[in-house]
């Protein structure tokens, strides 16, 4: 739906819209903009892909840093860091790949088992990062206590 489509839907201003559409995205709405004589706007539906600008030397500490992180990180993010490695394993540069897959085979870390966390942290995490207030639930001396927290 184009914005000016959506603005006499809504009966507003084609501005009103761009504005709204602005604050949305501002706000973390994911909105794909199709330009051109049929474009429009659409909310995504799946996550969108991050694109980082990184060089070769940040790309091996980056890398280094989550194989390392594979061995002692309690963070309920191990299948996400996998997949994050096997993009570096299979990026399209042939020579940054192949340094990449010889740290990959060369550089071991000491692989201690920790207790991971369950998954409800990265919820945490996330209410954390974004400040919001959620109940908390915990055991104080054989009582559950609930509190607000931030």
């Amino acid at each position: 739906m184009t914005a000016l489509e959506l603005a006499k839907y809504c009966n507003v201003s084609k501005r009103t819209i761009l504005r709204d559409i602005d604050d949305l995205e501002n706000q973390g709405v994911k909105i794909y903009a199709h330009y051109g004589k049929n474009g429009g706007y659409q909310i995504q539906q799946a996550q969108s892909k991050i694109a980082l600008n990184l060089s070769e030397t940040q790309l091996s500490a980056l890398f280094l840093v989550l194989n390392e992180s594979q061995s002692y990180s309690t963070l309920p993010y191990k299948s996400e860091i996998n997949a994050i490695i096997k993009q570096c394993l299979s990026l399209p540069q042939t020579r940054l790949r192949n340094l990449l897959k010889r740290m990959d085979f060369y550089i071991k870390f000491d692989d201690t088992q920790h207790m991971t966390l369950p998954m409800l942290f990265s919820d945490i995490l996330i209410y954390c990062t974004e400040r919001n207030v959620m109940l908390v639930d915990h055991r104080v001396d054989d009582n559950i206590k609930a509190e607000n927290v931030i």
